[in-house]
């Protein structure tokens, strides 16, 4: 069942970058070449380290970790061994969360740590190295998880590994929490966030201890009544600290950003607000939620603003003395900002966050001038909502770290999520195509004239991620996927198919490669099936109403003389067709389709007017469809009688997509539904948040959103052993 209320398209086009020679063809090279001396011994190691560099520098992926259901990265640091680690937390925040990664992403390491009760809650916002090697962790603690004791500022230290040597808590009674640290060259810490003191207000703090986590000083910047938050620090070049944040003066009064600069010893020098200005002057509540220092002694802030519909992301630089008047600001659209950084030498910027279209909201990388213009953009992700909370450059690139939610499940599963790009913004520079085609001969080889086939769900699954593709008109599909192993795992779309291989194991061994896979599949059945929807965007009385009409046959052989009927609302008279009609009969309207071929989908639309006289706004007009023939192979004596449609329609501005069981039995168990918008998989077969059970005669709506320009789609399963209904046979 589809809705639509506007086409809209994105597209993101990249560069592609010069071929690098694969690690692994690196390293089997020299494995050929005997080893004659110790002098070459060390040559040949140098060559391999600079080829391994060379590759490191150049190719883009993406990584996943965790497993308690719940997990996020808030920060990331890269370690003197080429790797990185990354903080957050894990299982919701009950824990707080410590990865360890090499330079390519695999996982060397991973710890939890909990506090001082089992209900306790953590989270960790800065990680820094430290000068034995260790890391230092700043974040928050609630040691009992609910209250009194709150949220205290919290500083844990461990060594190499991760394993805990010390922590320590900082802070008042109420809810305390620490956001950024620098790590001085001393090995003293420097924290800032902000610390609660009152009907929710908060105050700014800045805390500065030795290497062993003593205080040295803890000072404190707010005026009574003021909300002032700390959520990012830089380093000046003499010395000094500024903070960006946030402030809103009064709980009725629109947040600014916010900037803070102290003295080495915690004595103020300067605080100044700033807000992103929109087209016409507009102005709304601001963030600056990254800070960097620039080579010429001034600073950028990345954040958001709500200013104009949806808000933008705003990249914003102000001088080294924090005057009122910005150097410039850049406003991103469709972009919200949570992490920055700097290269060293060049002064390019990257920022990360999420990037919005339609209903997917995707992690983004972007990298930009010194003046904030926009060198390119990366954007991946999930069919869920997908966030940067942190960024690095690489040698070229640049690595992001945040969370990824696999798709829109209601339980908010999420895991830490790691992308790397290359030099111009690509993560991944490797494709596996597919053709998916009938074996006519079922010899399960590729043919002459063995033709391709539409909507098969594909999923292919590595070591780190499982994604999801589906088979256009002519059985090809195509996804960009990093270098490694994966099985590709079909799945038929009703039981008339079956796959020579339900899983087929593919290798995809170099950058910039592209492996083609040829997947054959047989027929069970030799017979039609046929499927039939209908759908208006709204229906309005008093107006023509446009239905979009909607026909199949995923069976195995075409469907002759077929027909689509069109039953109309006894209030509503036809008007036209963008087909002919071949024969009115009262309220039904025939269609003579003729012979559809096996894997054919197409669609048509009906004009009719709904009359003034008798209608009311809000009442209920039903207009339905059948398909003929409508004989199913796969009949089975267990069949329930159950029989699912699936419908939509908007409601003010937010479509609606419900199920109904219109067959004369209910369901005797649970069956699935998968929620697609245009062509991107928005939930995952099979998972067990998107079920339905209906009586006989019950609907329910399953899924609402706001309409937004996409087309969305639900996909029901009907029950073992359906059978569709039998329909008179009309002239």
């Amino acid at each position: 069942m589809n809705t639509k209320t506007a086409q809209q398209t994105r597209n993101f086009v990249f560069n592609r970058q010069a071929i690098v020679s694969h690690f692994c063809i690196v390293e089997e090279n020299i494995r050929l070449h005997l080893i004659l001396s110790p002098m070459q011994k060390y040559l040949y190691i140098l060559l391999f380290a600079l080829l391994s560099f060379v590759q490191a520098t150049g190719q883009g992926w993406e990584r996943i970790y965790g497993g308690s259901g719940q997990d996020v990265a808030k920060a990331l640091t890269a370690t003197p061994d080429g790797g990185y680690v990354l903080t957050g937390y894990y299982n919701g925040n009950t824990r707080l969360y410590l990865v360890k990664v090499d330079a390519d992403g695999k996982l060397q390491w991973s710890k939890t740590f909990t506090g001082t009760f089992g209900a306790s809650r953590m989270e960790g916002f800065a990680v820094v190295n430290t000068p034995d090697n260790g890391f230092a962790i700043a974040g928050y603690v609630d040691q009992d998880g609910s209250g009194p004791l709150s949220r205290d500022i919290y500083l844990l230290k461990t060594d190499a590994f991760g394993n805990k040597m010390w922590d320590k808590t900082y802070g008042g009674s109420l809810i305390d929490e620490a956001r950024a640290m620098i790590a001085l060259s001393d090995g003293c810490f420097v924290l800032t966030g902000f610390q609660t003191y009152a009907n929710s207000k908060e105050n700014v703090f800045i805390l500065k201890t030795d290497p062993q986590g003593n205080t040295l000083w803890f000072n404190n910047f707010g005026t009574t009544g003021n909300r002032k938050k700390g959520l990012s620090m830089a380093l000046a070049l003499n010395g000094d600290f500024v903070v960006a944040g946030e402030l809103q003066p009064t709980i009725t009064n629109s947040k600014d950003a916010y900037m803070l600069r102290v003295g080495a010893s915690g004595n103020l020098i300067k605080e100044q607000t700033y807000e992103a200005i929109g087209p016409l002057g507009a102005t709304g509540d601001d963030e600056a939620r990254a800070l960097v220092a620039t080579n010429d002694g001034n600073f950028v802030y990345a954040g958001y603003s709500n200013i104009g519909p949806g808000g933008v992301g705003t990249l914003i630089k102000v001088d080294g003395t924090l005057s009122a008047a910005p150097i410039w600001q850049r406003l991103y659209t469709n972009t919200d900002f949570y992490g920055l950084t700097k290269e060293a030498v060049t002064g390019n910027l990257f920022g990360t966050g999420k990037r919005t279209s339609g209903i997917l909201e995707d992690l983004n990388i972007i990298k930009f001038s010194p003046t904030g213009e926009i060198t390119w953009e990366a954007v991946v992700g999930r069919p869920g909502l997908d966030i940067g909370y942190a960024v690095l450059p690489t040698k070229g690139g640049a690595l992001a770290a945040g969370f990824s939610e696999p798709s829109i499940s209601p339980t908010g599963e999420s895991n830490v999520y790691l992308v790397r790009t290359d030099a111009a913004g690509k993560v991944f520079t490797s494709y596996i195509q597919a053709n998916i085609f009938r074996d006519f001969n079922n010899n399960c080889q590729p043919d002459v004239d063995e033709l391709g086939l539409r909507n098969w769900i594909v999923r292919f699954e590595s070591q780190y991620d499982k994604r999801y593709a589906i088979s256009n008109g002519n059985g090809d599909l195509s996804i960009e996927v990093d270098t490694g192993e994966y099985k590709m795992v079909l799945f038929p779309p009703n039981t008339y198919w079956k796959a020579c291989d339900s899983i087929v194991s593919i290798t995809v061994p170099d950058f910039y490669d592209t492996v083609s896979v040829a997947v054959p599949v047989r027929s069970v059945f030799d017979c039609a099936r046929n499927e039939v929807d209908i759908v208006t965007p709204i229906l309005r009385r008093c107006s023509d109403n446009i239905y979009k009409v909607r026909y199949c046959n995923s069976g195995t052989v075409p469907s002759i003389n077929t027909k689509v009927r069109v039953v109309l609302d006894p209030m509503m008279s036809y008007q036209s067709s963008s087909i002919s009609v071949n024969n009115i009969l009262g309220d039904t309207l025939v269609f003579n389709i003729g012979t559809v071929p096996n894997g054919e989908c197409k669609d048509f639309t009906v004009t009719a007017f709904l009359e003034c006289l008798g209608t009311v706004a809000g009442q209920a007009h039903c207009v339905s469809a059948y398909i003929t023939p409508n004989d199913f192979c796969d009949v089975s004596s267990a069949w329930d009688s159950a029989i699912i449609v699936a419908r939509a329609y908007c409601e003010n501005d937010t479509v609606k997509m419900l199920l109904q069981n219109v067959g004369p039995g209910g369901m005797n168990g649970s069956l699935g539904y998968i929620i697609a918008e245009d062509i991107v998989m928005l939930t995952a077969p099979n998972d067990p948040n998107f079920q339905f059970r209906l009586d006989a005669g019950q609907d329910s709506v399953y899924w609402t959103h706001p309409a937004n320009g996409s087309t969305f789609r639900i996909i029901a399963q009907q029950s073992p052993g359906y059978r569709a209904p039998v329909t008179l046979l009309l002239p």
